[in-house]
């Protein structure tokens, strides 16, 4: 069942609702990550319990996507490895649902790969990169298709592949500027700083 756009909120810190869009996602998502991390997890905790108290407890999307957003806030408060835990089995509930979510399961890989980045496991958290990006690019999901190509260069920097990450910065910005999202800026800035490309 559909749900507009608007309807899951929880209250902020302030009292005001916190907006999620009709997948349960945090609006809060779509700001640059320059944010606190506690902050951010209380906020996932919130969209979290936003969803429960929707129409989607006991349904398996429901379950899933809470699953999803509690690895997620996890991984924005430090803990790793339930967050890979969390993650996982949320995207095999998704894998099991009688009508696909790909939408959400791609943006749990691209969760799953920060994770296991914040882990430290360079070569899971790529293959779960490289396998988003593969998915959202069936679809309109640019702006986590960026994300992906951003922690990808981050991973290549991190093992010593600045052709590689370069590459990916500039997929990134590719993507940020169709979206018209500042982030385009700071993406093209990092670019420049890398140096021309290696030929």
């Amino acid at each position: 069942m559909g749900v507009g756009r608007g309807a899951l909120s929880a209250p902020g810190q302030d009292g005001a609702p916190i907006e999620c869009d009709e997948h349960g996602t945090p609006e809060i998502h779509r700001r640059p990550r320059s944010r606190r991390a506690p902050r951010r997890a209380s906020i996932d905790d919130r969209c979290i319990e936003a969803n429960r108290a929707s129409d989607l407890p006991g349904s398996e999307r429901g379950e899933a996507l809470g699953l999803l957003f509690r690895g997620q806030a996890g991984v924005r408060a430090g803990r790793a490895e339930e967050a890979i835990t969390d993650i996982e089995s949320a995207l095999a509930r998704f894998e099991a649902l009688s009508e696909s979510d790909g939408r959400m399961s791609a943006r749990g890989r691209v969760w799953l790969g920060e994770a296991h980045a914040a882990a430290g496991r360079h070569r899971e958290a790529i293959t779960a990169l490289n396998l988003a990006i593969e998915d959202l690019g069936a679809g309109d999901q640019h702006y986590y298709r960026a994300e992906a190509y951003v922690l990808l260069a981050d991973l290549y920097e991190e093992i010593g592949a600045p052709g590689e990450a370069r590459a990916r910065l500039v997929e990134a910005e590719r993507l940020y500027r169709g979206l018209e999202s500042p982030r385009a800026v700071s993406v093209a800035e990092r670019i420049a700083r890398s140096g021309p490309p290696s030929g």
